[in-house]
């Protein structure tokens, strides 16, 4: 029952974005235009410079470790990780490696997109996550560590980057279990 409810909001909001908002909006229908593929490349492009520009802000803004309360849950705090996606292994300085792997897994995603008969949801997915590997790799090359600012104090600290690997791969896991088998 639950499953069922869940699906069909999703349809419900999946239809009403397709069908009542994008096709009034010119620069969707100039994407849809020249093919569902550059839908792929907007999203990474998107949230490479949407990761890029708040990071440089928290770099120009604030100190590392230094800190700007934003609420008693929430804070903005400028961290340098060297570790992985919210801080995992940052005590280990594993940066070729990491290099190594997000350079490895950004080639893979790039194929599998371009080479695959892909839903929507799913180039949105492999978007986000492809853009925010791109995102960490190139703080990663720049100043060989990955700047994190979200704070909500019981989470590790994260970036947009962490967050768009995130939303796609969980939204890669809900078009998996909600799509119909063929």
């Amino acid at each position: 029952m639950a499953k069922c409810i869940i699906a069909n909001l999703i349809n419900f909001g999946r239809d009403f974005v397709r069908f009542a908002i994008l096709p009034k909006c010119r620069k969707f229908q100039l994407l849809m235009h020249f093919g569902i593929k550059y839908y792929f490349w907007f999203c990474v492009f998107f949230i490479l410079f949407t990761d890029a520009i708040t990071k440089l802000i928290v770099r120009q803004m604030l100190n590392v470790h230094s800190s700007i309360k934003i609420f008693s849950f929430f804070s903005v705090t400028h961290v340098q990780n060297k570790g992985s996606l919210f801080g995992l292994l940052g005590s280990y300085d594993a940066n070729t490696f990491f290099i190594l792997i997000t350079t490895i897994a950004v080639i893979c995603i790039f194929y599998h997109t371009m080479r695959s008969r892909l839903s929507h949801s799913e180039i949105l997915a492999w978007g986000l996550v492809a853009g925010g590997a791109l995102g960490n790799l190139a703080d990663r090359l720049l100043y060989g560590a990955v700047t994190d600012f979200i704070d909500f104090k019981i989470w590790p600290v994260f970036n947009v980057a962490d967050s768009a690997i995130t939303a796609g791969i969980v939204l890669l896991l809900l078009a998996e279990v909600y799509t119909p088998a063929k």
